[in-house]
């Protein structure tokens, strides 16, 4: 049995196990038999091919009873090596070898009575060895081949089968094929779902992405609902989805982005190519951007002296998890978590408080900031340098603002650092690493029924076991008022300008 390259990228696009065609049983003894090896067959008898060793003799035939002076002149170097070139092409590759050196002719002479129309011999074969005429004999004896694979190899020629391949396996009289229209018709009801692009991301996909309250269960009932004479299995359409098309479900996104559903939006309602062309280079150029500072932060990440910390927080956790309906009108118990992500050391550390310690403000997001650099590094000393950079999104309420932009001064000021920069990624363009902490975290909580706040810091213990995160419980002492600090240092000249208008802060002593 053979399978083409698209039938095996058919059944390996699945979530099973890879098709691996070259470690089938049947497959291996053929591909022995076929290079004239020895092996053992399905029933456990060792097999011996004489192909395996060489013809000892350079010719097969008696020399007193051979007609053609050809095997005379053969040597058993030009036997060997003929022999060598011939296992080491496939079966295949044999015929076609061997279609070289036969050629078919009419019958020379009939016995007394023999007729064309009623004899069974209708043609006659004649076989040469580097260019010599050979007799049968030394021509099976020289590629170790028996007589019946002559027979079958000459029948082709009669039949005028020029290629020779081998057809086991790949017949087409399967009484139970399936109907072409059947398989036409589920690929022009796989088409007339709605296609969505993605719009959000530079990145190069080829596939299209369905509606993602569909699936390939639910197209094909609503195939049968539709047509209800073709009887096709779920099997076959599940086939013709993963072989035919390149569609996956889900929303076509990487992330969302304000800018970019504006810029879609517009090119949707275009009416001229040359506005087409005038948002197409704006998309553009905005996703270069949001490119070049992903570019930055992996290299800021990967500098080694840098200290590069990413500062995010993530979605309110609520308390207590109930499934009943009323909750859903009542006021749950808020809770916060702050991940700052070292990416020199590839290390997270999570600051945990509730509503009724604090809010999550510019100087809650600080103070918990204050608290990582106080207990992770110590004041510089004399002449010595340390550099930080702070990465995050730009949300004004939290990190782009100047209660985070005096903090950075005052570590600075303080001899943590001799030089920090904060730097933002592109709104709606904003994955950071801690994003990926945070979805280790969602994770946990789907398993994970959370009753009071205390069991918080349990489900994030719980959810990293590789590469723990280091917990921190926040308290009321530990969150300062950032403000009298921002006031002692930004000069009223800082204070005029605006702090959301830049993407990249750089303070030093």
């Amino acid at each position: 049995m053979s399978l083409s390259p698209k039938e095996i990228h058919c059944l390996n696009s699945v979530k099973k196990r890879n098709l691996n065609t070259d470690n089938w049983v049947d497959k291996k003894l053929q591909l022995a038999r076929n290079a004239g090896q020895e092996y053992v067959n399905r029933r456990g008898k060792g097999i011996r091919i004489r192909a395996k060793n060489p013809p000892a003799y350079q010719r097969g035939c008696r020399e007193e009873n051979c007609t053609r002076g050809g095997c005379e002149s053969l040597t058993l170097v030009t036997v060997h090596n003929l022999h060598e070139v011939f296992y080491k092409l496939n079966y295949n590759e044999h015929n076609l070898f061997l279609l070289r050196h036969v050629n078919i002719r009419s019958v020379k002479r009939r016995r007394p009575g023999k007729r064309d129309d009623n004899s069974t011999k209708l043609a006659g074969y004649d076989y040469k060895i580097s260019g010599t005429p050979v007799c049968r004999a030394t021509f099976l004896n020289t590629f170790s081949i028996n007589v019946h694979r002559l027979r079958t190899l000459q029948e082709k020629i009669k039949a005028r089968d020029l290629v020779a391949r081998d057809k086991r396996g790949s017949h087409t009289n399967r009484p139970r094929a399936t109907n072409h229209e059947d398989i036409d018709q589920v690929r022009l009801h796989i088409r007339s779902f709605p296609l969505m692009e993605n719009h959000y991301s530079r990145r190069v996909s080829t596939k299209k992405c369905l509606n993602y309250n569909l699936s390939v269960k639910k197209m094909h009932r609503l195939f049968h609902e539709k047509f209800p004479n073709h009887p096709v299995s779920y099997s076959l359409y599940r086939k013709v989805f993963i072989r035919d098309f390149n569609l996956r479900f889900g929303t076509p996104r990487s992330d969302t982005c304000k800018k970019c559903d504006k810029f879609y939006a517009q090119l949707i309602l275009a009416s001229s190519d040359e506005e087409k062309q005038t948002i197409e280079t704006e998309t553009t150029e905005h996703h270069m951007e949001a490119d070049e500072a992903y570019k930055i932060l992996a290299e800021d990440g990967e500098n080694p002296n840098l200290v590069t910390l990413c500062v995010d927080l993530q979605q309110v956790i609520v308390t207590p998890m109930l499934t009943h309906s009323d909750v859903y009108y009542q006021r749950q118990y808020s809770n916060y978590n702050l991940a700052v992500h070292n990416m020199t050391k590839k290390q997270a550390n999570m600051f945990l408080w509730h509503q009724m310690v604090a809010k999550r403000g510019a100087k809650d997001i600080g103070s918990c900031m204050l608290n990582y650099v106080v207990t992770n590094f110590k004041k510089l000393g004399p002449r010595e340098e340390r550099k930080l950079v702070i990465w995050s999104d730009r949300c004004v309420g939290q990190n782009n603002n100047k209660t985070i932009l005096s903090l950075c001064m005052f570590f600075i000021r303080c001899r943590f650092f001799s030089e920090v920069h904060q730097k933002f990624l592109v709104t709606g363009h904003s994955f950071l690493p801690c994003d990926r902490d945070f979805a280790l975290i969602e994770r946990e909580k789907k398993k994970t029924k959370l009753m009071v706040p205390s069991q918080i810091k349990y489900m994030i213990g719980a959810s990293n076991e590789k590469s723990p995160f280091i917990i921190t419980e926040m308290q009321q002492a530990d969150f300062k008022d950032l403000d009298l600090m921002a006031a002692a240092l930004l000069r009223d000249n800082i204070r005029q300008f605006q702090v959301t208008k830049y993407v990249w802060y750089k303070m030093s002593t």
